[in-house]
């Protein structure tokens, strides 16, 4: 996933750490949007759970930022 797309609410996850894509991103232009693919993957977790992000942190990321 991009960071730019996660920042500016393009994309999200849920608290299981799957993609969710922002319907902006399922109507744009597939050859601007190459992550398309990535809607409903789950995200490659690293093997240090420390640096997963919280659940509260996607959670409010979901309902503060997304562009859902």
């Amino acid at each position: 996933m991009k960071h730019w797309a996660f920042h500016t609410g393009l994309s999200t996850l849920t608290t299981d750490y799957t993609v969710v894509l922002s319907p902006l991103v399922q109507r744009a232009d597939i050859r601007k949007f190459e992550m398309v693919s990535l809607a409903g993957q789950p995200l490659h977790q690293p093997q240090r759970e420390v640096v997963l992000p919280h659940p509260q942190a996607l959670a409010w990321h979901a309902s503060r930022v997304f562009r859902g």
